[in-house]
Formats: structure tokens, C-alpha cells, sequence
């Protein structure tokens, strides 16, 4: 069956002290936004571009630290062997679902809004003038 490939816009993922940050897409497929890959030129849309940024490259900004320090705690797998808990018996256990559940929280709400502190950080510092001085 035949199908149309409709060219949009990319989405804005910030708009702050009048620098735009947009989304990028895994092989530019509206379906596959990026999680941490952002480019300032709306023509570069796919991550695999040259131009294309990933925000947990930008370590001289300080909120880059809280996707590591700020995570739930994983399942301590030692204590699991240690205790002799059996893997069925835990993966039904509240503690594995209030662990899941945090995961959960973690990559819906908590990573989206530490990555927009980090562009937040990076445009305040300063850290793109160079980048939005070389567009048209």
C-alpha cells in the first residue's frame, strides 16, 4: 500500500533568553524523540547529524551530575543473593514495585526536568553563543 512522508517542524524543547533548543529524532522519525540529543538549528533534526549536541556532554554544567546522583536506587542484587530471596518472590514483592514505580517517575518526570535545567545552565553560561553567532 503506498504511503506520504509528511516533512514537519521539529519540536521546540526550550525556548529561553531567546535561544531555541530543539528536539532531535533517531532517524528523524517523529515517533522517536530524543531523550538527551538537542541541536539549536531546526534544519538538524536527526541525532546522527553533525550539529546535533547530547546534553550529558556538556560536564562543565553542574546539573549534568543529577543523572547520576539524583537516581533511584537499583536492586541490590548481592542482597538478593546473600538473603537467598528468590527472584519470583522478589519481582512480586511491594519493594520491587515501589522500585519500578521510581524508575517510572525517574525517566517521565525527574530526567525531563533535569535536562532542561542543563540547557538552562549551559545557555545562561554561555556555553552556546559561539554555535548561535555561525546561523544565518
Amino acid at each position: 500500500m503506498p504511503y506520504r512522508t509528511i516533512q514537519c517542524d521539529p519540536e521546540i524543547a526550550l525556548d529561553y533568553n531567546g535561544v531555541k533548543v530543539y528536539r532531535t529524532y533517531e532517524d528523524d522519525d517523529i515517533e522517536k524523540p530524543e531523550r538527551f540529543v538537542f541541536s539549536l538549528d531546526p534544519r538538524i533534526t536527526d541525532s546522527a547529524e553533525m550539529g546535533a549536541f547530547d546534553v550529558r556532554l556538556l560536564s562543565n554544567v553542574p546539573s549534568v551530575r543529577r543523572l547520576t546522583t539524583d537516581a533511584p536506587p537499583a536492586a541490590d542484587e548481592k542482597l538478593l543473593r546473600r538473603t537467598k530471596v528468590d527472584l519470583e518472590d522478589y519481582l512480586r514483592s511491594p519493594a520491587h514495585l515501589e522500585s519500578t514505580l521510581a524508575w517510572t517517575r525517574w525517566w517521565d518526570e525527574t530526567v525531563p526536568a533535569i535536562v532542561m535545567d542543563i540547557l538552562r545552565e549551559a545557555i545562561d553560561a554561555g556555553h552556546f553563543q559561539l554555535c548561535l553567532n555561525s546561523f544565518p
